[in-house]
């Protein structure tokens, strides 16, 4: 009974940074991602694996090898995704609204403000 308490362990060890891989592969936005957890995390499963392989405990070495593997990757994404947070300032607050949207929502309102109905 231990031993499969012990690998459901392992499993979900494994498969607890898998949703947050693929959010960030699939919008390849990191900056609400902190780099520090991500680091300790790394830090963490590296000493499990030491551990785990002097005392023989393949359930810790096992889930802590996929556990610092998706850790490098998310950090390794955060590198190369982050965005610089700047924040530029203006008076005027059509372009500070613009700031806000997405490059879709700027081409709409640019769309309206050309037929002349926001004006």
């Amino acid at each position: 009974m231990i031993i499969v308490l012990a690998w459901c362990g392992t499993f979900f060890d494994i498969i607890f940074l898998i949703p947050q891989l693929f959010k960030i592969i699939k919008t390849k936005y990191v900056n609400d991602l902190s780099m520090f957890s991500t680091f300790f995390t790394l830090i963490a499963g590296v000493l499990w694996i030491i551990y785990g392989i002097h005392y023989n405990e393949i359930f810790l070495y096992v889930s802590n090898i996929f556990v610092t593997l998706f850790s490098l990757v998310l950090i390794i994404l955060q590198i190369l995704w982050s965005k610089p947070k700047f924040k530029i300032r203006t008076k005027n607050k059509l372009i500070r609204n613009l700031m806000k949207l997405d490059i879709d929502e700027i081409e709409n309102e640019i769309l309206i403000l050309k037929k002349g109905e926001n004006i």
